[in-house]
Formats: C-alpha cells, structure tokens, sequence
C-alpha cells in the first residue's frame, strides 16, 4: 500500500508533536528520523530506472530535507543542522538496505536505526556547536543522542521495506 503525500503530511505532524510534547527520561524523542528512515525503506519498493526522480536515494533524501527543514524552523536556530543530518538519514536508508551492502531484517533494521539516529543526533548537534553558541556538557550530549537511538530501536525492528517478510 503507498501512502499518499497527504498521508506522509499527517505522519510528519504527529511526527512533529510527539517530538516536541513527549519525552523520556527528560530527553525528547527523535521520531523525524524515524519518519525518514521509514520513507526511505518505501521508496526501496518503487526503484525504477527509467528517470532520474524515480531513484530510492533521492527520493528520501529529498524527504530527509523536508523535514530537516522543518525541524530547522519550529527550532528557532540556524536553517541546516536539521537539514543536514536529515537528508543524511535519507540518503544513507535506501543505500544500506539496497541487497547489496544489507538485506534487511529486523535485526539490522534496529541497528541500522539505533545507528542512523545517533548519527542524526551527532550531526545536527555537532553543527549547532560548530555555528552558534550553544553549550551542552559532553555527557549531556552523548546520553541524549545515545538514549534516542536506543529509543527508535523498537522502530526499525517493525518498519521494513515494502515487500518483506520478516
């Protein structure tokens, strides 16, 4: 079944209002990456080589931008962390499971994701610290982006491509 944009819409919003209104353990959840890493594992069931658009890796990476993009705005900071580390999620979903490099279970998909969103957290925390002036202990900053990948675990163990059975 393929979602339709405004199916994806209403997913980024809740998306959006889970990461902003739940956390544990007093660290936010990042359920954005887990929103991309799930277009990404769709777009892997729609790969044609007919036109250029039509590529898994552009397509979620596109997604992942979106999406940064938004996380960005709503933030109040610099417009490119998100952006950033977003569309790095993106590009990197479609090429880890590809049959080439991984075929996906559920196994690898939990990692994958546990991997994708610490890399996530790294970046975009990474590139606030290179372009503003925000301070967060060392400490602080792992446990969080640790947490939020041990979080999305559970994601990449149900999410998986479209076509699989696991």
């Amino acid at each position: 079944m393929r979602l339709s944009a405004l199916k994806w819409f209403i997913l980024g919003f809740a998306a959006f209002f889970a990461q902003t209104h739940f956390s544990v353990f007093d660290i936010p959840l990042n359920v954005t990456a887990v929103l991309v890493y799930a277009f990404g594992l769709r777009a892997l069931s729609s790969r044609s080589e007919t036109f250029f658009w039509s590529s898994p890796e552009l397509k979620s990476t596109v997604m992942g931008i979106l999406i940064g993009f938004v996380g960005d705005t709503l933030s109040g900071s610099i417009v490119g962390p998100e952006v950033f580390s977003k569309g790095a999620v993106g590009f990197l979903t479609p090429i880890i499971f590809t049959d080439v490099l991984f075929r996906w279970t559920p196994l690898l998909g939990a990692l994958a994701l546990c991997f994708l969103s610490i890399l996530d957290g790294a970046v975009s925390l990474a590139l606030r610290f290179l372009f503003t002036d925000i301070t967060v202990s060392h400490a602080s900053f792992l446990q969080t982006i640790v947490v939020q990948g041990l979080m999305n675990t559970a994601f990449g163990v149900i999410l998986k491509p479209a076509g699989e059975t696991a």
